[in-house]
């Protein structure tokens, strides 16, 4: 399956008779109090998670206990897995993903270079290359020859901006 980074949102509960603000800083996140699904007071692990800020919002707002205490809300991102698109039975995708499950890794190494159009960067004997052409071609894939037409597999999909380029928590008003 293929991965996707996205953003989820945790309600962040506090008591605005001691705190003006949202009093927990970015390392103490998991020791914060939240709103669960069962509209309860809880830790970071029980949080429930929402999709968009206003799905968060309107939950708040239908919690009874809403107007003693104020929400801040926790941005977070995390790798989810989305399903695979849907390859034709001869695409590269699909011959390379039936080799990895039925075939050792340097077979798979292989094929996959040889769709990319770099084998000749493998170094390996002519002897295994045999071998290996001679598995291939059971899967319709002749090492012998180039490719018709370089494959670049799909790259997991991540925002453009800065502060994804590690997973850490981001708060938002």
């Amino acid at each position: 399956m293929a991965t996707e980074y996205r953003s989820f949102f945790n309600i962040g509960l506090y008591d605005p008779t001691h705190f003006d603000r949202w009093p927990y800083g970015p390392n103490e996140y998991d020791s914060a109090l939240y709103l669960s699904a069962k509209k309860r007071k809880c830790g970071w692990g029980k949080a429930a998670e929402f999709s968009s800020i206003d799905e968060a919002r309107a939950f708040f707002n239908d919690w009874n206990n809403s107007s003693k205490l104020k929400m801040h809300i926790v941005e977070f991102k995390k790798h989810v897995e989305v399903p695979d698109p849907i390859y034709p039975e001869n695409h590269p995708h699909n011959l390379l993903k039936r080799i990895h499950q039925g075939e050792k890794y340097n077979v798979w190494l292989t094929a996959e270079l040889w769709f990319r159009g770099q084998i000749s960067n493998h170094y390996v004997s002519k002897q295994t290359l045999r071998r290996h052409r001679d598995i291939l071609i059971n899967y319709g894939i002749d090492i012998a020859n180039e490719p018709e037409q370089i494959y670049e597999p799909p790259k997991i999909k991540r925002d453009e901006i800065w502060y994804t380029a590690s997973p850490e928590l981001k708060t938002v008003d």
